[in-house]
């Protein structure tokens, strides 16, 4: 296990310190809501927040779309921002940065690969990267995240009730294999004409439960089974509507709050973004 090792010996440690003492370097990176400061009474400087904070992965983020691979044996890509003016990638500014291969786990497993990441059928709607330049100007990615998996439009939309319980009792799981390394979307609307209607539901604001699922890891390095009868975790969250800063779209921006006391890989229990859960190169659980 991680323990908070640094923490070992404070007495009266409060929230924050635990949260930051978690890991045992100084890579837990917050976001604040509606933070204040204020100078007390002794003259000192007073940081007052009303809720936990978020944790997020990297200091900046972009949104691109991978052309190509520099070499063969590189971790570097060229890739092109999105364009504001022309609201796509056409004429973006292009860069080349770095997006390093996920190491295997504990258990030899590597949970994700940037071979072939350009191919991607998720590479079309492009990528928010979350990360910082290294000593020589180049930005290292520690996060990714695919723009086609939180946009409001989704690739499907089923409207009849009897075609929804059907989804959910049978197509929803049906031929997983064939997705592997893809992402489906699909809005349940039942009762609603088209859609064009059921998508224009969606306001600014709205909020949305979030049910995050995995079961055990299987295939040629499955894992082994567990005491429990089922394996595997689940948490919940929010999806908040929000404009996007970079193209300006309406979007999904999901807060997990997760429930881990803590795990293996340095997943720390409180509230993330679904950068800071899922795509985090390192702490990622994909």
């Amino acid at each position: 296990m991680i323990h908070p090792v640094r923490l070992d010996g404070l007495s009266q440690v409060d929230p924050l310190e635990s949260l930051a003492g978690a890991r045992p370097m100084d890579d837990v990176c917050v976001m604040l809501s509606n933070p204040q400061v204020e100078i007390n009474a002794e003259g000192e400087t007073e940081l007052i927040i009303d809720c936990e904070p978020t944790q997020i992965v990297g200091r900046f983020v972009g949104l691109v779309r991978i052309l190509s691979r520099v070499d063969s044996q590189s971790n570097l890509f060229r890739v092109r921002h999105h364009n504001t003016a022309t609201t796509n990638f056409y004429k973006g500014t292009e860069e080349i940065i770095c997006i390093p291969q996920v190491p295997q786990d504990r258990k030899g497993i590597t949970r994700s690969t940037n071979k072939n990441i350009e191919k991607s059928q998720l590479n079309l709607k492009g990528w928010y990267i979350y990360g910082a330049p290294n000593a020589e100007g180049t930005f290292v990615v520690q996060a990714i995240e695919p723009r086609a998996l939180v946009q409001l439009e989704p690739q499907k939309v089923i409207t009849k009730s009897s075609a929804i319980f059907k989804y959910i009792n049978r197509g929803m799981w049906a031929k997983t294999k064939l997705l592997k390394g893809k992402c489906q979307t699909v809005l349940l609307a039942n009762n609603q004409k088209n859609k064009e209607t059921a998508v224009s539901q969606w306001k600014l604001g709205d909020k949305a439960l979030v049910i995050h699922l995995f079961g055990g890891i299987g295939g040629q390095k499955a894992e082994a089974a567990a005491w429990l009868p089922v394996p595997g975790h689940l948490s919940y969250g929010i999806a908040e509507v929000v404009r996007d800063s970079i193209s300006n779209e309406l979007r999904f921006d999901i807060i997990y709050h997760q429930v881990y006391g803590h795990n293996l890989d340095g997943i720390t229990s409180g509230s993330i973004t679904w950068a800071a859960y899922m795509g985090s190169l390192w702490q990622g659980w994909y």
